[in-house]
Formats: C-alpha cells, sequence, structure tokens
C-alpha cells in the first residue's frame, strides 16, 4: 500500500485522472478543484518567501486541470461549464488537446 501526500497537486492529478477513467466525473472535479486549492495556497506561501528574497511571482493556474475539468464537464453535460474550463485552460497555456476540445 502506498501512501499519498495529501498536499502534493500532481498526486491530486493523477487521483482526479483516475476518478475521470472510472467515469466519476463528478468526483474527479471535486478532486481537481482540491488540488487548486492547495496549488494556490503553495503558491502564496512561495511567493510570501519569494518577496524577501525578490525571486519572481509564480502563478497556481494550472492548464491541465482546467482542461480535466472541462473534460468531466462535457460527460456530465454541462457545456457551458465544459467551455469556460476549456477557455480557461487555453488562456493559461495554448495546447493541442484544449484547442481540440
Amino acid at each position: 500500500a502506498a501512501c499519498l501526500n495529501p498536499n502534493n497537486t500532481a498526486n491530486l492529478k493523477q487521483v482526479g485522472h483516475s476518478y475521470y477513467l472510472l467515469g466519476r466525473h463528478k468526483q474527479a472535479i471535486q478532486v481537481y478543484e482540491e488540488a487548486q486549492k492547495i496549488g494556490e495556497e503553495n503558491v502564496r506561501k512561495r511567493n510570501e518567501a519569494g518577496r524577501q528574497s525578490g525571486a519572481a511571482r509564480l502563478s497556481a493556474d494550472d492548464w491541465e486541470i482546467w482542461h480535466n475539468k472541462g473534460l468531466c464537464y462535457i460527460h456530465m453535460k454541462q457545456l457551458g461549464l465544459a467551455i469556460e474550463s476549456f477557455k480557461r485552460a487555453n488562456a493559461i497555456q495554448r495546447h493541442d488537446s484544449t484547442y481540440i476540445q
């Protein structure tokens, strides 16, 4: 049995993807939203520490999370939310897989 770090956004994105593959789209969205919250908190902490050292500001937006949420919304027939998620993903980073959707 493996123990996942619940504060690692990469781990949460993988859990969300697993839910997506299982057809549990609502649960996947919940996990992706948790990953976004944790990512924002981690970036906020790093930016506060960086402000003291003069480092560049980081962004918490992750195109992949928005893209994957859009895929979930499509399967849930919530097309307005899917479109908005894909637009957010493309605004962060243009990627072929999001553009094709």
